[in-house]
């Protein structure tokens, strides 16, 4: 019998971005949706300009963690200098209007119920 050895830890290393990226696109546009893989819900964002793709596992698809979720992609995006205040989502993210523009992301657009946001379907 073979005996399964532990799997070597994920290095994260955050990068430079180069100065002319962000200055060109300082205010990007985000494409969001809940995905799944094997019934486990990943939050899956995508800056639409330059392609920049993150992905969040919330605890849940209750409106608190994704909103969780949300905190966490934008304060990614403004580490690297990037100031998220436009949205593109689908109809399930409706409920969070209000808590979006409370953090600071003014336009969100969401799409009907059976549509779904391209570049975020694209980018899968």
């Amino acid at each position: 019998k073979t005996v399964r050895s532990a799997a070597a830890a994920v290095n994260v290393q955050m990068i430079d971005i180069p100065a002319t990226i962000i200055t060109h696109y300082k205010h990007p546009t985000m494409g969001s949706d809940i995905m799944f893989v094997n019934e486990t819900p990943f939050f899956i964002t995508i800056l639409c300009h330059i392609r920049f793709g993150t992905g969040e596992m919330p605890q849940n698809q209750q409106s608190k963690a994704i909103l969780a979720a949300i905190k966490q992609v934008k304060s990614i995006h403004m580490k690297h200098g990037f100031k998220l205040d436009h949205m593109l989502m689908d109809g399930q993210f409706e409920p969070l209007q209000a808590e979006l523009t409370d953090l600071a992301i003014t336009a969100v657009n969401t799409v009907l119920n059976h549509e779904h946001v391209p570049e975020i379907e694209q980018h899968i």
